[in-house]
């Protein structure tokens, strides 16, 4: 039988060839709890990722909804649209010419009447 020297010597031996692996036990728990915490802060981020794709997507459907709408506006109404926009715009020049004439008869009108 073993004296209580004895055990207490074989307890010290154990323990000094355990601490080594315990500390690695120790450093690997800490390393799986950080582990833990950086798997749920990435499932709290792609949740927010995910909102944010969502709204993301209903705001191309909205655009792409008015761009809808506004091809239809140009086909119901292409009659409006077709047509050379050059005369267009020799029209509005005409316009903008004819409105100063009528602008500077009437500053003459102003002065002769005062």
């Amino acid at each position: 039988m073993l004296e209580q020297n004895d055990l207490q010597l074989i307890r010290g031996v154990i323990k000094e060839e355990l601490a080594p692996v315990i500390s690695i036990i120790v450093e690997l728990k800490e390393d799986v709890a950080m582990l833990k915490e950086d798997v749920a802060m990435l499932k709290h981020e792609v949740g927010e990722l995910r909102v944010d794709m969502d709204n993301v997507l209903l705001r191309l459907r909205r655009v792409e909804e008015e761009l809808i709408a506004q091809r239809e506006l140009i086909e119901n109404h292409k009659n409006m649209f077709e047509g050379d926009i050059n005369e267009e715009i020799k029209d509005v020049e005409k316009l903008k010419v004819r409105v100063t004439t009528l602008e500077q008869q009437v500053e003459q009108l102003k002065t002769q009447r005062a």
